[in-house]
């Protein structure tokens, strides 16, 4: 079995209405020295870990002859694992992503379901409500 890919996106900005938003995606190889990064348009979080998830592809399919991309991402895990290509409509990379996997069912997908910093950051976020700028101590 190959390595595991984990992906993930970030979109700059994303609460502030009036600027324009950037979006980074990044992979990384399991156990390897290889990470790459990628600037893409996607202003909604789902969209963007899409975007994470074909870059990542894209980069590596002819490197490995099979991988596991691993997302924290439920619903683009779902979307992508249940073939849905009806939202393909509105994501054209989800049809992009779902015919590279078709080509080749030795990638898979993986949902990381216990991210160990989710679960800090919350926690932190619950002990310490002074740092949300809407919660009055």
């Amino acid at each position: 079995m190959g390595p595991r890919v984990f992906v993930d996106a970030k979109i700059l900005r994303r609460h502030e209405k009036t600027v324009p938003k950037d979006t980074v995606v990044a992979y990384t190889v399991e156990n390897q020295d290889i990470v790459n990064f990628c600037k893409v348009r996607a202003d909604d979080p789902d969209d963007a870990e899409l975007q994470a998830v074909a870059f990542a592809i894209r980069e590596l399919s002819d490197r490995y002859p099979d991988f596991r991309i691993v997302t924290d991402n439920e619903s683009v895990f779902s979307v992508i694992d249940g073939k849905n290509r009806k939202a393909g409509r509105k994501r054209p990379v989800l049809l992009e992503i779902l015919d590279e996997l078709e080509a080749k069912p030795s990638i898979r997908i993986e949902l990381l379901e216990k991210n160990p910093a989710h679960k800090a950051l919350n926690k932190y976020v619950r002990d310490h409500p002074e740092i949300d700028s809407r919660t009055k101590p």
